[in-house]
């Protein structure tokens, strides 16, 4: 009996032993176990986020931006042709470039030197510019490949040679429009406007004459042969004298005009292919470039003699004057190959300074303190 109740206590004890001690964890699934536990990190980035911190911003292809930047880079490409650049004629700096139509050929300024007017070959049209505020007012369509234009003293009229249709254009500047249209004779080149404002000398360079036309009953009233492919024209501000450059022959036709006829028998000879000229200061000697071998002589408009010559580029075409720098003023050259404008003092006869200008200089005309340049790209 002694062992039976020690044996009663001790399976007592045992029970009470076994519910004090903690139940044991459920067992994990097979799939619970083959988990990896968690371990702690530090607070997620969202991938927003994440790229944002990582990754640099870049601008895809073709974006407004790229595309403005383009444009830019492609329009003062476009205006080192079909385009007037302006220069200060005292500084001798490029100041502004503006375009202008296609296959530009010439270019004139009104005598107040508020206005330019520029042919355009390639699309048949006259640009008017603003020279105060080197803008363009308007583009003014006229004949078959305008070729040349002169302002009429005195006068809101311009007077544009359309070489491809033989005639003449008469614009009015307040109209902004063609007010007459003046037949004359084969590829008229250039012309010159004579200073009272009545007639408009023109050069025929596929009948090699000159042409007088009456602005007021619209014709040509008078004509003279001279060399052979005239092709540039000017005259004294007395009106006695017309100087016509002739590319083929070589020679400088001089021409009276009154009666048209001829104030020196045979042409001043001035070398390979003269093809601009124009009157110095007191009508006492006229300026010519030539083509062919790059020479600027000067004639005596009286002796009718070459009394000076300076090698002035490789291809020069055009040439004028600035009065911007007081009373010497100053010379200046386009050199249509060299794609540069040469600036030269009146006397002393040096070279001041080669300016580089836009592709194909072939036309210039100056004021007093401003030159224009006509940069017409590809060859007419």
């Amino acid at each position: 009996m002694k062992y039976t109740l020690l044996s009663i206590l001790s399976v007592l004890m045992l029970i009470l032993a076994s519910c004090a001690t903690t139940p044991p964890a459920p067992a994990e699934s097979s799939e619970q176990q083959n988990t990896p536990k968690e371990q702690p990190s530090a607070p997620r980035v969202s991938a927003v986020e994440k790229t944002k911190e990582t990754i640099p911003v870049q601008i895809p292809q073709g974006t407004e931006a790229e595309k403005n930047a383009n444009e830019e880079n492609l329009e003062q490409q476009n205006l080192e042709e079909n385009s007037v650049w302006v220069i200060d004629a005292d500084k001798l700096e490029i100041v502004q470039k503006i375009p202008v139509g296609r296959t530009p050929s010439d270019v004139a300024i009104t005598p107040n030197g508020y206005y330019a007017a520029v042919t355009n070959g390639g699309d048949n049209t006259l640009t008017i510019i603003d020279l105060t505020s080197n803008r363009v007012l308007s583009t003014i369509e006229v004949g078959a490949k305008p070729k040349a234009v002169t302002f009429v003293p005195i006068s809101d009229l311009v007077v544009v040679a359309n070489i491809d249709e033989g005639s003449l254009s008469v614009v009015n500047l307040t109209s902004q429009s063609v007010d007459s249209t003046i037949p004359v004779s084969k590829r008229p080149s250039s012309l010159t406007a004579s200073p009272e404002g009545k007639y408009v000398f023109v050069t025929s360079s596929g009948e090699d004459i000159i042409e007088k036309v009456n602005l007021f009953i619209k014709r040509a009233t008078g004509k003279a042969k001279v060399g052979e492919v005239p092709i540039a024209i000017t005259q004294t501000n007395d009106k006695e004298k017309i100087f016509v450059a002739n590319e083929r022959s070589g020679g400088i036709s001089v021409i009276d005009g009154v009666d048209m006829s001829r104030k020196k028998k045979f042409d001043i000879i001035v070398g390979a292919q003269p093809r601009a000229l124009t009157v110095g200061a007191h009508d006492e000697e006229v300026y010519v470039v030539n083509k062919g071998d790059g020479m600027l002589s000067v004639i005596d408009t009286q002796k009718y003699t070459v009394e000076k010559q300076l090698n002035v580029g490789i291809s020069p075409v055009s040439i004028t004057f600035a009065e911007g720098i007081g009373t010497s003023g100053r010379i200046f050259v386009a050199d249509a190959k060299a794609n540069t404008v040469v600036a030269i003092d009146r006397h002393s006869w040096q070279v001041i300074r080669s300016i580089p200008v836009g592709k194909n200089p072939v036309a210039l005309a100056g004021t007093k303190n401003k030159l224009l340049v006509v940069n017409q790209g590809e060859e007419d």
